[in-house]
């Protein structure tokens, strides 16, 4: 009877006894890691704890016990991240990519379709990446063998279109740093009709209406502004097909060099390191965009291009490739670079809907045309265009969003940013379409006929506002200082992402000569990118912009993605998280 009692009581201390013996051990481990200079891993005091869905229990090819064991680097505050992830999602994407696909799929349709992805998909698709990333600790293919093994091959994926963006992102900060450099004169190159580079279909667009008219009578082809002639036969010295190759624009080359060399020194040091840097990637431009808002808004015209920018055509709603192109030291740089951009676009907003003939191009871009909405092209660029934008799919998200601490709150940190994201698309879709309706209104003509849809229509609409603002030279060097910026910003961010989750992967002597592995990639890139500096330069960037770093590719990559996490990791368990 004594016995039984005896056995009793001692099978029931055993769980106690146990649970003493785990909570000493886990004292003397973190008293001989304090000893050593070190911090307890907060992940590994977690992981100690009940586990209330039962993480370590049948281990399968998805289910493994996500104990962490690598040492971050951490940011030093929610700021510092808060600022990293504007700086990288709110990029080029936005002020470059957004304006020019919702010009070609007709303004407000393709406006209509980017809303839908934006609420139904991408900001719970970016919370996953960023929440992922922080708990796991791992990159863009280091996660997937802590999530779900089978899917490792997505991490893969992931990496190649961050390298397959890298190849090209270069190239448009390069155009930037062109026409940077050009607006160190008394009168732009892109004013006149009288350079070298110029023919008799040039018109400036201050002409009278008589002479314009008169000038389009007596020619067969149509006319073309100066702003499009410096483009295409100075900037690009662009060739009519894909295939005339020609030699490489070395002035073009000379820039990608000093690109990529700001992005090598940026990134030496590690991205949390980089943090002034980010900074002032994030903020700058938005106070060059501003400025140019306000004053293409107010031009002749303006109005015009903003109607197509917001007007969506019903029928390009069921086009799909519309949905498939919709996707410490440093730290006050980095500060900056998050909040100029905004700065500059509220300039150029409060210029660009003073134009006469802004609201023009206001209502193209905010009127949508139901007969768009049937085209599937427009819901494929659309739904590629948001996930670009917010960099979902690229293994980046997961790369910084793994220097947090454990702990950190990242619902603050993805609804700040997604509002800040999409709200910055939103003002360069008023700032160019305010001045495509002002273009419009001066060369009397339709704002859809205005310009050739196309990469380059960034490089056609922003200098025509510089040219009619105040201190045309300042504006015109502050605006392209932020659209280099901006690029270089998402451009460092894309690299850190790719080369964190390869480093995971690799084995660890080459941590330790980061230096020299970034040197690599960084040459390896810039040599993928030297086709795209040759007369047809313009086509091949279109087609690994199209094909490879997003497109179809990019839904591919996301669509198993969220499989991989949500069956394989499973949803219960990133909710827990």
């Amino acid at each position: 009877m004594s016995s039984n009692a005896n056995g009793s009581t001692a099978a029931d201390g055993g769980p106690e006894i146990k649970k003493v013996a785990n909570e000493i051990a886990n004292k003397l481990s973190s008293f001989v890691l304090t000893l050593n200079g070190e911090e307890p891993s907060e992940m590994e005091d977690a992981s100690n704890k009940e586990d209330p869905l039962n993480f370590a229990s049948d281990m399968t090819l998805c289910k493994e016990k996500p104990k962490i064991t690598v040492h971050r680097q951490q940011w030093g505050s929610q700021l510092d991240f808060l600022m990293s992830l504007i700086g990288y999602a709110v990029g080029l994407g936005n002020v470059w990519r957004f304006p020019y696909l919702c010009f070609k799929n007709g303004g407000g349709s393709f406006l209509f379709a980017y809303v839908c992805f934006w609420v139904l998909g991408t900001v719970p698709i970016f919370f996953m990446e960023v929440s992922v990333g922080q708990f796991l600790r791992r990159g863009g293919i280091e996660v997937w063998r802590k999530a779900c093994p089978i899917f490792k091959g997505v991490g893969y994926g992931n990496v190649l279109l961050a390298l397959m963006c890298c190849s090209y992102y270069c190239v448009i900060i390069t155009w930037a740093l062109f026409y940077f450099f050009a607006s160190f004169s008394w009168e732009f190159p892109w004013e006149s009709c009288t350079n070298y580079w110029n023919d008799k279909y040039c018109i400036t667009g201050k002409e009278p209406h008589e002479v314009i008219a008169k000038i389009a009578a007596n020619l067969t082809g149509s006319t073309e502004t100066s702003v499009e002639q410096f483009w295409e036969k100075r900037v690009l010295l662009q060739s009519n097909t894909i295939d005339d190759f020609g030699g490489i624009q070395l002035e073009l080359f000379a820039l990608m060099v000093v690109a990529w060399l700001i992005v090598y020194f940026a990134l030496w040091k590690g991205i949390t390191e980089a943090k002034h840097f980010m900074y002032f990637c994030a903020i700058c431009p938005y106070f060059i965009l501003l400025v140019l808002l306000l004053r293409g808004v107010t031009l002749p015209g303006a109005w015009q291009g903003v109607s197509y920018f917001l007007t969506p055509k019903m029928a390009k709603l069921y086009d799909s490739s519309l949905w498939k192109d919709a996707g410490t030291q440093a730290k006050h740089f980095m500060y900056f670079c998050a909040i100029c951009p905004y700065f500059i676009l509220l300039v150029l907003l409060l210029r660009g809907v003073t134009l006469p003939g802004a609201w023009q191009g206001v209502s193209y871009f905010l009127t949508p045309k139901m007969a768009k909405l049937y085209d599937s092209s427009l819901w494929k660029d659309a739904g590629t265009q948001v996930f670009y934008s917010y960099g979902v799919g690229f293994g980046t998200l997961m790369a910084l969003g793994s220097h947090n601490k454990y702990k950190h709150n990242a619902h603050k940190t993805v609804i700040t940013v997604s509002l800040v994201n999409t709200g910055t698309s939103m003002l360069a879709g008023f700032v160019v379409f305010s001045i495509l309706g002002h273009m419009a209104t001066t060369a009397e003509k339709n704002v859809g006929e205005i310009v050739k849809p196309g990469v380059g229509l960034a490089f056609l609409a922003y200098p025509e506002v510089a040219t009619i603002l105040p201190l045309k030279q300042v504006w015109a060097v502050l605006f392209f200082l932020m659209l280099v910026i901006l690029g270089i910003d998402t451009q460092v961010c894309l690299l850190e992402g790719a080369v964190v989750s390869l480093e995971d992967v690799l084995p660890p002597k080459f941590r330790k000569y980061r230096k020299a592995t970034l040197a690599v990639f960084c040459v390896i890139l810039f040599a993928a990118g030297i086709p795209m500096l040759s007369r047809s330069g313009i086509y091949w960037l279109t087609l690994v912009d199209q094909y490879g770093a997003s497109g179809y590719a990019l839904l591919f990559v996301v669509f198993f993605e969220v499989v991989g996490l949500a069956w394989g990791f499973e949803s219960r368990r990133l909710s827990w998280t």
